[in-house]
């Protein structure tokens, strides 16, 4: 009878773990010395081969309004990363501008040690008003001093983007 019971809430435990897969890819740029890479996928598996620029990404982000939502897949490097769970991320986008980053219905996280990473995203933008209060929580995840998150006293417009998945390449070296 124990085992009846024992074996459910095994089940359950393993489909509760972190969503993340990896694959090795070979390097399609010749170099001096071997190199694959390893890619790590967070959610979906993606299309990490071929997505847009941070450039290309921050013009298309740039002609959002209120209410809309931009499908898109693109890659950007990490600015900074949630350093309690690595429920979110900040990517760097031209001309200072960053986009945070949740996942979506908080179904996966990412490691907190890939700030200064590049990754490809995918999932939907759009923009939107924060308020003091949420601005407070993330300086607070992002380990910021109590003099910062008392000086955020007015909401603020941001980039957002909810992704879908999330893919970490890595270069291995042989």
């Amino acid at each position: 009878m124990k085992n009846l019971i024992l074996i459910p809430l095994c089940l359950l435990f393993f489909n509760c773990t972190t969503n993340s897969s990896s694959k090795t890819y070979q390097n399609d740029k010749k170099q001096a010395s071997e190199s694959q890479v390893q890619v790590t996928f967070y959610g979906d598996s993606i299309d990490h081969e071929a997505p847009k620029s941070s450039k290309e990404a921050f013009l298309a982000l740039r002609k959002i309004k209120a209410k809309d939502t931009v499908n898109m897949t693109f890659k950007a490097n990490t600015n900074a990363v949630c350093q309690k769970k690595g429920c979110w991320m900040k990517l760097d986008m031209p001309k200072g501008n960053d986009i945070k980053v949740t996942f979506k219905d908080y179904g996966f996280f990412v490691p907190k040690d890939i700030s200064g990473q590049e990754v490809v995203v995918k999932g939907k933008a759009f923009l939107k008003t924060v308020s003091v209060d949420e601005q407070r929580h993330y300086a607070e995840d992002a380990g910021r001093s109590e003099k910062e998150i008392a000086a955020i006293t007015a909401p603020e417009k941001e980039y957002r983007f909810v992704a879908t998945g999330v893919a970490i390449p890595e270069v291995q070296r042989e």
